[in-house]
């Protein structure tokens, strides 16, 4: 079965399980406040048991369906409950507060979700594309600091007291970072948490030191401990974000992609069961002659070309390679014995391409590929992103939106052209200075990466403006979607001499087919967006037909 099929299969699956969900969390939600009245009124066993019982049914069925913020919530409610004793009166133990502000928060989450259906609008990306953050340690209100700025950046946490907690959350949560708190005190205990952690645990994700104290020793000693990142007070939360989120991309990245050129599929063989064993999604082409339709079937990130093939140049094939646009930077190696390397050293001098020699090791084999291929996704990402903002640049956006106007005309789906502008931003550069003018930009751009759905474009139009591409969606609904981007960026607090400001944007919606071609749906957002700022800024405009 192809990817694409088992990709559509797994979605549609996944869509199933959403609308079922959708359905039934109505019901779900009411038992839970029915068995919770029950328990103010009746506080025993029987009743917590119920309780417990639709708690723990809602937080399987919603994680099932992927709305992990209702699971969370479900199960912050569950260990609540689970500590109450029943021998005391509910408000002695002061979780009758906490456990009504839980339920609120069941109850929103869920009509959010439900509202979203009734008026079909796309949804954002799902809680569980937000990274998660353990925080290793008993002290609440140290917890509470870090939680609260990480959760304002899209960033989940979870506390953990002990090595033992973490075990029993970490296969099932999948973490991306575990931050762990260092003191002068406590220094000793945090770095042999970070031996016992790499001794037990196969998969760690990356573990982040937070210290009071800056000195060579601290740091190098948390180095040597296996940390791989250290960052003291006054804690850096912009640096601290861009690690986690750097971590989370490369646990969630897909595998290697190589395809094998070489006309002897006997002497292909081994490399090629090499890499799929070294989870290296591999293709062997035998006959040269397909190589374009393979590379538009496989879109491979490395080609690796036996140098010395019986009916074809390998420089040769390499070279028409590079005459297709789409290819002209995809990675390609030669692979030769020595003799044959040291044959043709000057050809490839002059091609500009790299070689492996087919006498190294299986492990110096392994390592190089791997090294090549990072090497090709950096500069593939470097081409395609803003260096700033993470969103894609002004060149890949206007290859989406070609591709998604070609899209449509085929298939009679809307889309919604997007284009926004932060409000008043050159006095925030005039007044606090470029730099922070930057960390505006970068919070923009990192609230879209996260909210967005994956099939959606955001990109850097230039300086303060950026622009979104929706699919499937009309102006009307993505005018509700962008409505709620502005109210959440808006709510950001930027703090700079101990002074805090908040900044807003202004929006100009166009909708294809309505404007048929690009040159119309630019003008018509751009026009819908000098509304919005002649009208007082900080709000969504549609453009007039």
């Amino acid at each position: 079965m192809s990817d694409n099929s088992n990709q559509n299969r797994l979605k549609q699956q996944l869509d199933t399980k959403e609308m079922i969900f959708t359905q039934t969390v109505p019901s779900a939600i009411a038992a839970i406040s029915k068995a919770w009245q029950h328990c103010k009124s009746q506080l025993d066993a029987p009743a917590i048991t119920t309780l417990l019982d639709e708690l723990q049914q809602l937080a399987h069925a919603s994680a099932a369906a992927g709305f992990l913020d209702i699971a969370e919530i479900a199960e912050a409610s569950t260990e609540t409950l689970s500590k109450t004793n029943t021998e005391l009166p509910l408000l002695q133990i002061h979780s009758e507060q906490t456990l009504d502000v839980l339920f609120l928060a069941l109850e929103t989450a869920a009509h959010n979700i439900i509202n979203k259906q009734n008026t079909n609008i796309p949804p954002y990306r799902r809680t569980g594309d937000e990274p998660l953050v353990v925080v290793m340690g008993d002290t609440d209100a140290i917890f509470d600091g870090i939680s609260k700025q990480l959760n304002n950046e899209g960033i989940r946490t979870r506390q953990v007291s002990s090595i033992e907690q973490f075990l029993t959350i970490n296969s099932a949560l999948k973490p991306a970072v575990i931050l762990i708190q260092l003191s002068s005190t406590t220094l000793g205990l945090g770095l042999s948490q970070i031996e016992l952690l790499k001794h037990q645990v196969l998969e760690l994700p990356s573990i982040v030191v937070i210290a009071e104290q800056d000195d060579i020793f601290s740091r190098l000693n948390a180095a040597r401990a296996g940390a791989a990142a250290y960052f003291a007070h006054p804690l850096p939360i912009n640096q601290m974000v861009e690690f986690i989120r750097s971590q989370q991309h490369a646990a969630q990245r897909s595998a290697y992609r190589v395809l094998i050129i070489n006309d002897d599929a006997t002497s292909a063989k081994q490399s090629l069961s090499i890499m799929q064993k070294n989870g290296i999604k591999t293709r062997l082409l035998t006959n040269p002659a397909n190589v374009l339709a393979t590379l538009i079937e496989f879109q491979p990130e490395l080609i690796l070309i036996d140098l010395h093939m019986r009916e074809t140049n390998g420089l040769e094939l390499a070279a028409n390679i590079r005459h297709h646009y789409a290819y002209s930077s995809t990675a390609i190696v030669f692979w030769a014995d020595d003799n044959v390397i040291d044959d043709h050293r000057n050809a490839l001098n002059a091609a500009d391409e790299e070689f492996f020699i087919k006498s190294m090791s299986l492990k110096q084999f392994i390592a190089a590929i791997e090294v090549k291929v990072k090497r090709s996704r950096i500069i593939q990402e470097m081409m395609v992103r803003d260096g700033l903002t993470g969103l894609l640049n002004r060149s890949t956006l206007d290859e989406h939106l070609q591709l998604e106007i070609s899209k449509s005309k085929h298939h009679p789906n809307p889309f919604s052209y997007v284009m926004l502008n932060l409000d008043h931003f050159s006095t925030v550069n005039a007044e606090f200075g470029y730099q922070v003018g930057d960390e505006v930009l970068k919070a923009l751009g990192a609230l879209f990466n996260r909210r967005l759905r994956a099939v959606d474009t955001a990109a850097r139009f230039g300086g303060e403006e950026v622009v979104l591409i929706l699919p499937n969606t009309s102006a009307n609904q993505a005018k509700l979607l962008v409505a709620e981007l502005l109210r959440k960026f808006s709510t950001l607090k930027f703090s700079v001499n101990n002074r805090q400001f908040s900044v807003t944007f202004s929006a100009g919606i166009a909708e294809f087919p309505r404007f048929q071609d690009m040159p119309a749906l630019i003008d018509a957002a751009n026009q819908a967006l000098y509304q919005a700022k002649t009208e007082g800024r900080n709000r969504v405009r549609l453009a007039n037909c």
